[in-house]
Protein backbone atom coordinates (compact mmCIF):
# COMPACT_ATOMS: atom_id res chain seq x y z
CA UNK A 1 0.00 0.00 0.00
CA UNK A 2 1.63 3.38 -0.92
CA UNK A 3 1.62 6.24 1.67
CA UNK A 4 -1.14 7.58 0.09
CA UNK A 5 -3.23 5.04 0.71
CA UNK A 6 -2.22 4.13 4.03
CA UNK A 7 -2.34 7.65 5.15
CA UNK A 8 -6.94 7.52 5.42
CA UNK A 9 -6.15 4.15 7.45
CA UNK A 10 -3.93 5.22 10.41
CA UNK A 11 -5.61 4.74 13.74
CA UNK A 12 -2.97 7.30 15.45
CA UNK A 13 0.03 9.36 14.73
CA UNK A 14 3.01 9.58 17.68
CA UNK A 15 5.14 12.67 17.47
CA UNK A 16 8.39 12.03 19.11
CA UNK A 17 10.37 15.70 17.84
CA UNK A 18 10.61 16.66 21.32
CA UNK A 19 12.63 14.05 23.33
CA UNK A 20 11.01 12.43 25.97
CA UNK A 21 7.43 13.83 25.16
CA UNK A 22 5.79 11.47 22.73
CA UNK A 23 2.49 12.77 21.92
CA UNK A 24 -0.21 10.32 20.24
CA UNK A 25 -2.54 11.97 18.45
CA UNK A 26 -5.75 9.97 16.71
CA UNK A 27 -5.66 9.58 13.08
CA UNK A 28 -8.97 11.62 12.53
CA UNK A 29 -7.93 14.63 14.38
CA UNK A 30 -4.59 14.83 12.44
CA UNK A 31 -6.60 14.49 9.16
CA UNK A 32 -9.48 17.16 10.19
CA UNK A 33 -6.59 19.32 11.53
CA UNK A 34 -4.60 19.19 7.78
CA UNK A 35 -7.75 19.55 5.72
CA UNK A 36 -8.60 22.34 7.89
CA UNK A 37 -4.99 23.54 7.77
CA UNK A 38 -5.05 23.44 3.53
CA UNK A 39 -7.88 25.96 3.29
CA UNK A 40 -5.69 28.69 4.84
CA UNK A 41 -2.51 30.41 4.49
CA UNK A 42 0.05 28.76 6.66
CA UNK A 43 3.26 28.43 7.98
CA UNK A 44 6.00 25.54 8.37
CA UNK A 45 8.31 25.29 11.15
CA UNK A 46 11.69 26.55 10.08
CA UNK A 47 14.41 24.09 10.53
CA UNK A 48 17.63 25.84 11.61
CA UNK A 49 21.00 23.66 11.05
CA UNK A 50 24.74 24.68 12.62
CA UNK A 51 27.56 25.85 10.30
CA UNK A 52 30.73 26.52 10.21
CA UNK A 53 30.26 29.49 8.74
CA UNK A 54 27.38 32.39 8.76
CA UNK A 55 26.74 34.76 11.89
CA UNK A 56 25.63 34.40 15.39
CA UNK A 57 22.39 36.96 14.71
CA UNK A 58 20.09 33.95 14.08
CA UNK A 59 20.32 33.13 17.82
CA UNK A 60 19.34 36.72 18.53
CA UNK A 61 16.88 37.29 15.39
CA UNK A 62 15.25 33.86 16.19
CA UNK A 63 15.40 33.11 19.51
CA UNK A 64 17.92 30.08 19.57
CA UNK A 65 19.86 27.66 20.98
CA UNK A 66 22.81 29.96 22.43
CA UNK A 67 24.94 26.78 22.96
CA UNK A 68 25.32 26.13 19.16
CA UNK A 69 28.47 27.61 18.15
CA UNK A 70 27.09 28.42 14.56
CA UNK A 71 23.89 28.78 12.75
CA UNK A 72 24.41 28.62 9.14
CA UNK A 73 21.23 27.64 7.83
CA UNK A 74 17.70 28.17 7.82
CA UNK A 75 15.18 25.63 5.76
CA UNK A 76 11.28 27.40 5.59
CA UNK A 77 8.81 25.93 3.92
CA UNK A 78 10.49 23.13 2.02
CA UNK A 79 7.82 20.43 2.62
CA UNK A 80 9.93 17.45 2.50
CA UNK A 81 12.29 18.69 5.33
CA UNK A 82 10.48 21.15 7.64
CA UNK A 83 7.23 20.40 9.84
CA UNK A 84 3.77 21.48 10.49
CA UNK A 85 2.45 22.54 14.04
CA UNK A 86 -1.37 21.45 14.56
CA UNK A 87 -3.11 22.62 17.53
CA UNK A 88 -5.92 21.06 19.34
CA UNK A 89 -6.42 23.18 22.45
CA UNK A 90 -3.61 23.22 24.20
CA UNK A 91 -2.06 20.38 22.28
CA UNK A 92 0.73 20.69 20.10
CA UNK A 93 1.50 18.19 17.32
CA UNK A 94 4.45 18.52 15.30
CA UNK A 95 4.61 16.88 11.95
CA UNK A 96 5.72 16.10 8.40
CA UNK A 97 4.52 19.22 6.62
CA UNK A 98 4.57 16.82 3.49
CA UNK A 99 1.47 15.51 4.79
CA UNK A 100 -0.29 18.54 3.82
CA UNK A 101 0.55 18.45 0.61
CA UNK A 102 -0.77 14.45 -0.34
CA UNK A 103 -4.24 15.43 0.81
CA UNK A 104 -5.29 16.88 -2.91
CA UNK A 105 -2.86 13.94 -4.15
CA UNK A 106 -4.91 11.05 -2.42
CA UNK A 107 -8.17 12.20 -3.77
CA UNK A 108 -7.02 13.06 -6.65
CA UNK A 109 -5.79 9.19 -7.23
CA UNK A 110 -7.95 7.46 -4.92
CA UNK A 111 -11.03 9.96 -4.49
CA UNK A 112 -13.07 9.64 -1.19
CA UNK A 113 -14.23 6.07 -0.50
CA UNK A 114 -16.68 6.59 2.42
CA UNK A 115 -18.73 9.83 -0.02
CA UNK A 116 -18.32 7.57 -3.08
CA UNK A 117 -16.27 10.24 -4.80
CA UNK A 118 -14.58 8.76 -7.51
CA UNK A 119 -10.74 9.29 -8.17
CA UNK A 120 -10.31 11.99 -10.55
CA UNK A 121 -7.62 10.26 -11.79
CA UNK A 122 -9.69 7.55 -13.33
CA UNK A 123 -10.85 9.62 -15.81
CA UNK A 124 -8.39 12.72 -16.34
CA UNK A 125 -5.84 10.38 -16.33
CA UNK A 126 -2.57 10.02 -14.18
CA UNK A 127 -1.44 12.53 -15.14
CA UNK A 128 -3.96 14.71 -15.96
CA UNK A 129 -3.85 14.53 -19.70
CA UNK A 130 -7.31 13.89 -19.80
CA UNK A 131 -9.06 11.88 -22.89
CA UNK A 132 -9.60 14.04 -25.82
CA UNK A 133 -13.28 15.22 -26.57
CA UNK A 134 -14.54 12.83 -23.75
CA UNK A 135 -12.32 13.99 -19.95
CA UNK A 136 -10.73 17.76 -20.17
CA UNK A 137 -7.17 18.28 -19.62
CA UNK A 138 -6.27 19.19 -16.09
CA UNK A 139 -2.60 19.00 -15.92
CA UNK A 140 -1.42 22.57 -14.88
CA UNK A 141 -4.43 24.25 -14.65
CA UNK A 142 -4.66 27.37 -12.29
CA UNK A 143 -6.18 26.14 -9.04
CA UNK A 144 -8.38 28.76 -8.60
CA UNK A 145 -9.99 27.70 -11.98
CA UNK A 146 -10.24 24.69 -10.97
CA UNK A 147 -11.43 25.40 -7.66
CA UNK A 148 -14.44 27.81 -9.44
CA UNK A 149 -15.55 25.18 -11.95
CA UNK A 150 -16.00 22.48 -9.09
CA UNK A 151 -17.66 24.94 -7.05
CA UNK A 152 -20.02 26.55 -10.35
CA UNK A 153 -20.67 22.22 -10.49
CA UNK A 154 -21.54 22.08 -6.86
CA UNK A 155 -23.57 24.86 -6.94
CA UNK A 156 -25.32 24.00 -10.15
CA UNK A 157 -24.55 27.11 -11.84
CA UNK A 158 -22.81 25.14 -14.51
CA UNK A 159 -24.50 21.78 -15.17
CA UNK A 160 -23.23 20.32 -18.90
CA UNK A 161 -21.54 17.33 -16.99
CA UNK A 162 -23.81 15.44 -14.41
CA UNK A 163 -20.71 13.26 -13.60
CA UNK A 164 -19.21 16.41 -12.53
CA UNK A 165 -21.70 18.05 -10.67
CA UNK A 166 -22.46 14.54 -8.49
CA UNK A 167 -18.86 14.46 -7.80
CA UNK A 168 -18.36 18.07 -6.87
CA UNK A 169 -21.85 17.94 -5.06
CA UNK A 170 -19.98 15.18 -2.41
CA UNK A 171 -16.92 17.75 -1.70
CA UNK A 172 -16.59 20.38 0.67
CA UNK A 173 -14.49 23.00 0.43
CA UNK A 174 -10.96 22.14 1.85
CA UNK A 175 -11.36 19.01 -0.43
CA UNK A 176 -11.79 21.51 -3.85
CA UNK A 177 -8.81 23.38 -2.82
CA UNK A 178 -6.21 20.61 -1.73
CA UNK A 179 -7.32 18.96 -4.93
CA UNK A 180 -7.10 21.97 -7.47
CA UNK A 181 -3.81 22.39 -5.31
CA UNK A 182 -2.77 19.43 -6.19
CA UNK A 183 -4.19 19.61 -10.08
CA UNK A 184 -1.90 23.28 -10.90
CA UNK A 185 1.54 20.91 -10.45
CA UNK A 186 0.78 18.16 -12.57
CA UNK A 187 2.75 18.35 -15.66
Amino acid sequence: MDAGRLFGHVDFFLDTNTRNQPKLTGGDAIRAGLRHAATRPFRVVPFFDPGPWGGQWMKEVCDLDRSVPNFAWCFDCVPEENSLLLGFGQHRVELPSIDLVTLGEKIYRGGIADRMVPACAGCHGPSGSGIPAQYPRLSGQHADYTAAQLNAFRSGARANSPQMTGVAAKMNDKEIKAVSDYIAGLH
